[in-house]
């Protein structure tokens, strides 16, 4: 019972041994004070014994008393009645002692700061009230909020509502998240006496009055998730399913729908799914919603079968021959935006399935515009707009690796690859046909890059170097410093590589030089007869044009402490930073199919090497790659390689071949 407060009790004990009484007994009736008794010895320790007195051991409890010296103090507490008179082997030396009898409901309703008018209410649920555990657990919530229904603090007790106000939706919330069968929170509703005022706020509240049984929370969880469906598609529901209609309270089923669907966010698991999937089960969907229209579905997020049988419409949308449609009056890039907001729609699988099938339709409008016919009209329209068909096609790719390649989306994959290998096809030849590397301004040769960005500086430069990263993640990079405050005067250029586009020829065309030379015996080239195959080679270069130089790999600095990573740039002019996330995934055979992955977390890397830099009063930034890169996720059919014989000098790659020879093959071009 109350510790009642408990150091109440020991207080009066105390005062009968004080007066000269030895043995005290203690006939708790109903035995509220029994969970409590090792507190109450632990108390009197020093001032009296504690004897348990329980039915069958009157007369060995006789015994010890009889047996112990005349100095010892005894309280012997029962957590049972009185015996009657012929039963009671301890009457004798109870008439000759006294006895202490604990005003429990008065002590604790003090305890808990409880209005006098609550009495009858504590000893109404005096077994709820026995545990010490539960009394803390009750005093923790404020009286206002549960005064005129106490009922409801008992009921946040056993539902573990860990808030200091008391509300119905909350306890109701916690109690589904129990279970919908054999719920133990019921069972204890039902100990401790509040089961009935439990349902009858159900009722009050939704006009829920469903049959008595186990399966009720099912019944009142199938018309809470029902009747909030029909109520976002602002349709009646059909008579047959009358039983779980709540629409006389539709505005207390809504209230209640957005908060638990909310609190997904609080509790880290989808418990309002996982009874949505449940309810699913139990309903007969087939018959509910067979005559409900996509547009009208498109209005809900109740059931995640709603989600799976948009994205099923969206796809077969797709196999169509149509360039764009509407779903719920929306264009299908502001549909799937506003689907990622709903319930399912910011889970990891659906937001990925949306973004996914949202990559897909502005690819289907793309890959029908038509090449231009000149060199800088394909550069200029590549720049514009084009670079943005090889970043839907990498969001789709990602997203579908994210999605876990989930199978009933196989057929927009197969459309998406077939488009962009269209794509890749139209457009590798209107560049073949129209790309003259004699005629690239020289300004913007990637040659010149030290020459034109670094060397005519004032101010320190820090250059950062990402292996294949390509125009197009570029462009995803600049929008994301856009949206920060902390940027400024934020520019993006483009410069055309050298021929083979690959490592080995970017990395050195990116230091001072004055000439580059090709050594295919060595399959390197040489920057003023010098190796630059490792950063210490570079390094050595760019000091040779600035001593005051330095060259890092991004791993050395991502690593390094506050003080380390400032003495890196300490008294330097120029520092170079290479980091390789898209190509050291790209080139392993192993890993490849996570080559978009790795231009997510390369966007995400320089993002907060960027920062760092910032962080360090380093301003005048410059981000630039070596080479891109041309991607497709399937792998390719032998059909679609070109076989060529190679003479001993030959340098071949998978996909060039350097060679003094000339071809003519098709799909050869030098």
């Amino acid at each position: 019972m109350a510790e009642m407060d408990i150091e109440q009790v020991v207080a009066k004990l105390t005062d009968k041994f004080a007066t000269g009484h030895r043995l005290v007994f203690w006939y708790d009736d109903d035995g509220e004070f029994k969970d409590s008794l090792d507190e109450i010895t632990k108390a009197l320790t020093g001032t009296a014994a504690v004897i348990e007195l329980t039915m069958g051991h009157q007369v060995v409890v006789k015994l010890q008393l009889l047996e112990a010296k005349p100095s010892e103090k005894f309280l012997i507490y029962s957590p049972e009645k009185q015996p009657v008179l012929e039963q009671n082997h301890l009457r004798d030396m109870i008439l000759y002692s006294t006895t202490f009898k604990a005003d429990t409901q008065e002590i604790l309703r003090q305890e808990l700061g409880l209005p006098e008018n609550m009495h009858y209410f504590l000893k109404t649920h005096a077994a709820f009230f026995g545990s010490k555990a539960r009394r803390e657990r009750f005093s923790r919530y404020e009286l206002n909020s549960y005064q005129e229904q106490p009922e409801l603090a008992i009921m946040a007790v056993v539902a573990r509502l860990d808030q200091p106000l008391v509300d119905f939706f909350s306890i109701l919330r916690n109690v589904l998240k129990v279970g919908l069968v054999d719920n133990q929170d019921l069972n204890l509703f039902a100990k401790y006496g509040v089961l009935n005022e439990f349902w009858k706020m159900v009722s009050q509240e939704f006009g829920f009055d469903g049959p008595e049984d186990s399966l009720q929370l099912l019944d009142l969880s199938a018309a809470l998730y029902v009747t909030m469906a029909f109520r976002q598609m602002l349709l009646p529901l059909p008579t047959k399913a009358s039983e779980l209609d709540l629409s006389q309270k539709s505005a207390n089923v809504q209230t209640f729908m957005q908060q638990f669907s909310a609190n997904i966010a609080v509790d880290k698991q989808d418990d309002y799914a996982s009874i949505a999937e449940q309810v699913w089960q139990h309903i007969d969907h087939a018959m509910l919603f067979k005559n409900v229209k996509i547009d009208d579905i498109a209005k809900s997020d109740v059931f995640k079968a709603f989600d799976d049988q948009l994205l099923a419409w969206l796809q077969a949308q797709l196999e169509l021959d149509v360039a764009e449609v509407k779903l719920n009056g929306l264009e299908i890039g502001q549909f799937t935006k506003q689907r990622r907001e709903t319930h399912y729609g910011r889970t990891d699988r659906y937001t990925h399935l949306y973004q996914m099938m949202r990559s897909a339709w502005r690819l289907k409008r793309m890959v029908l515009i038509s090449p231009a016919n000149t060199m800088q009209a394909l550069i200029d329209d590549y720049l514009k707009q084009g670079y943005l068909v090889d970043t839907d096609y990498r969001h789709f790719i990602y997203d579908y690796q994210q999605a876990e390649l989930p199978e009933d989306y196989r057929p927009v994959r197969q459309l998406v690859e077939k488009w962009y290998v269209a794509y890749l096809l139209k457009y590798g030849k209107a560049w073949n046909d129209h790309f003259d590397y004699q005629k690239v301004p020289s300004q913007q040769l990637q040659r010149n890059f030290y020459k034109q960005y670094v060397a005519a500086q004032d101010n320190r430069i820090v250059v950062i170097i990402s292996d294949s990263f390509r125009y197009e993640v570029a462009k995803e990079l600049q929008m994301q410093f856009s949206q920060d405050a902390q940027v400024n005067n934020l520019k993006m250029h483009y410069m055309i590589t050298g021929l083979p586009s690959v490592t080995y020829m970017g990395m050195p065309a990116l230091l001072p030089h004055n000439q580059l030379a090709l050594e295919p015996a060595k399959h390197e080239v040489l920057v003023d007869g010098m190796s630059a195959t490792n950063v210490q080679e570079r390094q050595a270069i760019l000091q040779n044009s600035n001593p005051r130089s330095a060259a890092y790999r991004y791993k050395e600095l991502s690593g390094a402490s506050r003080d380390e990573f400032r003495e890196a740039f300490a008294n330097k002019d120029i520092i170079y930073i290479y980091h390789n996330q898209i190509d050291a995934v790209g080139e392993n055979q192993g890993t490849e199919d996570q080559t978009f992955a790795a231009a997510v977390k390369a966007i995400d890397e320089l993002r907060q090497l960027v920062g760092r830099l910032r962080t360090n009063s380093i301003n005048h930034i410059y981000i630039t790659s070596d080479h891109g890169y041309i991607y497709r996720d399937a792998k390719l059919a032998n059909d679609e390689k070109i076989d060529v014989q190679i003479d001993e000098d030959d340098w071949k790659s998978a996909r060039y071949l350097v060679t003094g020879r000339e071809f003519n093959n098709l799909g050869i071009r030098s």
